[in-house]
């Protein structure tokens, strides 16, 4: 679910994510990233992106990550 007023920069990726409105998504960046394979039965976590907030270029916010701050770098933490 991607709210009013955000930019999603190219080659981003965002799965399985709610993003707030006016929040912009760097270039290359990935919102919702999952590197672990899911086994039947199992839910991928939503990732949520506070209202306002900058993702930046190639950033990773991973699935399940609440993020209440700007994200400038890659990240790998359950709350960014």
């Amino acid at each position: 679910v991607v709210m009013p007023d955000c930019v999603i920069g190219e080659g981003a990726v965002v799965d399985y994510s709610i993003i707030a409105s006016n929040v912009a998504i760097g270039k290359d960046a990935q919102v919702g990233y999952n590197k672990k394979v899911l086994r039947a039965g199992e839910h991928q976590e939503i990732a949520v992106v506070g209202q306002d907030l900058t993702v930046g270029a190639g950033a990773i916010v991973p699935a399940g990550a609440v993020v209440s701050e700007d994200v400038t770098s890659q990240t790998d933490e359950k709350e960014a």
